[in-house]
């Protein structure tokens, strides 16, 4: 039987840099500490962004997928839009910069999904959000593309 830890999804932006995003996935039980130490570091939660507990197993990647109002920047690593949670590491998480969308006549909306991607693709978390109002309003007017893949 695979051993699996309890954990939760926590979702940040930097709060001088409000176009990254700062992803981690962390024991459910050091959630408050966790989160008290990322806010003194200059980090901001987005509210209502905290998964529920997740039975989360050594290794399992966890696919980050940005849609709606924010996009992926193409110059930057893939790589980085996933998490692979390991036992030994101290904290399991990943940062990087986001483009905001707006198309002409809509409202800003970003869903943040979180997949499984190690048997199958399982959503194990999503993220709903206004970017405008935890970003700024540096949003600009491009055409929504596809996500690139590998």
């Amino acid at each position: 039987m695979v051993e699996t830890r309890k954990c939760k999804i926590l979702t940040f932006r930097k709060k001088d840099d409000k176009s990254s995003l700062f992803i981690e996935c962390c024991l459910s039980h050091e959630v408050d500490d966790r989160v008290a130490e990322l806010t003194r570091k200059g980090l901001v939660e987005i509210p209502s962004s905290r998964s529920k507990d997740l039975a989360i197993r050594e290794s399992q990647k966890i696919d980050i997928v940005l849609k709606g109002a924010i996009t992926y920047i193409k110059e930057i690593n893939r790589a980085y839009h996933c998490i692979t949670y390991l036992t030994c590491c101290s904290h399991n998480y990943t940062s990087f910069p986001v483009r905001l969308v707006k198309e002409a006549g809509t409202v800003p909306h970003a869903i943040i999904e979180y997949e499984s991607v190690n048997s199958g693709r399982e959503i194990l978390h999503q993220v709903h959000y206004t970017p405008e109002r935890y970003h700024g309003s540096r949003v600009t007017f491009v055409p929504d593309t596809p996500r690139e893949t590998s």
